[in-house]
C-alpha cells in the first residue's frame, strides 16, 4: 500500500454507499458467484491492518468510492477470497448482526451470567461460564499459570477449538461489572484466534428488546481442543511489571472502579472490608467505568469513539498515551479497556490482578484517605 492512501487509514468498515455507523458489518453488493459464508471471511487483521493506525477517528464516514477503492485492495491481497460480507474484527457485534451471524456458523455462544438467570431464559445454544465474572486472578507466575489452566480447560469444555467464532454476553453492558469484556480479554490472552471473538453490544436485554428467541433449555457441546498458542500475554500487566508503571509518570494508571472504592470507603464491590486495605494505586487517576456507556432505546451501550476520547481527556490523557486500566479484580476495567481500544487508543494493557492483588500485600504503597 502507498502513502498517498494512509488518509484513509483507521476506516473500520463501510456499506457500498458509505459507513456503516455502529462500524461492525458491512454488507455489501456481491457478485453473483459469491458464496461465501461469514466463517470464510477476509483475515481483515491481516489485509487491512494497513488501513488502522492513523487517520480518521473510527467509525469514521468514507463515500462510496472510497468504499469500492479499499474492496478492491482487499481482493488484491487475497484474491482467492469470495466474499459476501465483511466484517472487521472489531469486537461489539449488534443482536440483529449476531442473529445473522449463527445461521452461518460455526458461533459458540457463552452466557457470563449467573447460573439462575442463565436456566430463567438464554440464547439458543448458549453455554454457561460464570466463573469468567466470578474468579479472582493474581498475576503472580503461580496465579497466572492457574488462570490459564482453569479457561483453557473451561473453553474447550464449551466446544472452542479455534474454528469457531466465540460470542461472550452478560446481561447488560452496565449492570454485568463488564464480565463480558472480562470474557473477551482472557480469549485474547489464551491465544484465542482475535478476529473469531466478539461481543453482543447490549448483552441479553438488547437482545431480548430485538424481538430475538431464548430458550430455558440447556446446552451440551461436544467438548473440543482448545488450540494452543502463547496468546497475547502482553494483554496482561502483571505484579511485578505494575510495580515499574506506578513508577513510570509516563504511564496513565487509570482506576475505573465505582466512586466508593476511589475515595477510599470501600475496599471492594464484595463488601467494604474485603480487602484489608482501603485506598488507591499511587499515581493512579480516575474515570469511572459506566462514564464508558450511555443510555440508548435498547439499554446501555458504549459510547462513540469521539465521546469517549473526551471522556480520556478529562483525565489527561488520548490516542497516543500508554495506559494501564485496573478496579477490583479486572472486569470492570475489561469494559474499559474494550471501549478504549474501540475510541482508538494505541496502547491499552490490563493489570487483572487490580486492587484485589494490590491490596493484599502491605509491602505495597497506597494512597489512602480522600483524594482532593
Amino acid at each position: 500500500m502507498t502513502d498517498s492512501y494512509r488518509p484513509f487509514a483507521a476506516v473500520r468498515g463501510f456499506y457500498e454507499s458509505g459507513v456503516d455507523a455502529s462500524g461492525c458489518w458491512s454488507r455489501w453488493s456481491k457478485p453473483a458467484n459469491c458464496e461465501a459464508s461469514p466463517q470464510e471471511l477476509i483475515h481483515i487483521n491481516e489485509h487491512f491492518s494497513s488501513f488502522l493506525t492513523l487517520g480518521f477517528p473510527q467509525p469514521c464516514c468514507v463515500g462510496k468510492a472510497v468504499g469500492q477503492w479499499i474492496l478492491s485492495y482487499i481482493f488484491r491481497q487475497a484474491p482467492s477470497c469470495s466474499v459476501r460480507f465483511l466484517m472487521y474484527s472489531r469486537v461489539l457485534i449488534s443482536p440483529s448482526e449476531l442473529a445473522e451471524l449463527v445461521k452461518h456458523g460455526p458461533v459458540v455462544l457463552i452466557d457470563t451470567r449467573d447460573a439462575a438467570s442463565y436456566a430463567e431464559a438464554h440464547l439458543p445454544g448458549a453455554v454457561n461460564i460464570h466463573e469468567i465474572f466470578t474468579y479472582l486472578a493474581t498475576t503472580t507466575l503461580e496465579g497466572l499459570t492457574a488462570l490459564r489452566d482453569t479457561f483453557v480447560q473451561a473453553f474447550a469444555k464449551a466446544g472452542l477449538s479455534g474454528k469457531e467464532t466465540a460470542l461472550v454476553y452478560e446481561q447488560s453492558m452496565t449492570t454485568g461489572f463488564g464480565q463480558s469484556c472480562r470474557g473477551y480479554v482472557l480469549l485474547r490472552y489464551l491465544g484465542y484466534p482475535r478476529d473469531k471473538i466478539k461481543i453482543l453490544h447490549g448483552g441479553y436485554n438488547a437482545w431480548r428488546n430485538a424481538g430475538l428467541p431464548s430458550t430455558s433449555e440447556a446446552s451440551s457441546p461436544a467438548p473440543a481442543t482448545f488450540p494452543s498458542s502463547d496468546g497475547e500475554r502482553s494483554l496482561f500487566v502483571d505484579l511485578a511489571e505494575m510495580k515499574r508503571v506506578v513508577a513510570d509518570p509516563k504511564v496513565v494508571k487509570l482506576d475505573v472502579r465505582d466512586v466508593d472504592e476511589w475515595i477510599g470507603e470501600s475496599s471492594s464491590p464484595y463488601g467494604k472490608d474485603f480487602c484489608p486495605r482501603k485506598g488507591r494505586i499511587p499515581g493512579s487517576v480516575w474515570l469511572e467505568w459506566y462514564r464508558m456507556m450511555k443510555p440508548t432505546a435498547q439499554g446501555p451501550m458504549f459510547k462513540s469513539p469521539s465521546e469517549i476520547l473526551a471522556e480520556c481527556a478529562t483525565v489527561g490523557f488520548g490516542r497516543d498515551t500508554p495506559v494501564v486500566v485496573f478496579c477490583f479484580k479486572g472486569a470492570r476495567a475489561s469494559n474499559t479497556l474494550v471501549a478504549l481500544e474501540e475510541a482508538g487508543i494505541r496502547d491499552v494493557r490490563l493489570y487483572l490482578g487490580s486492587w484485589n492483588e494490590w491490596s493484599r500485600d502491605p509491602a505495597l504503597p497506597i494512597e489512602e484517605g480522600l483524594p482532593y
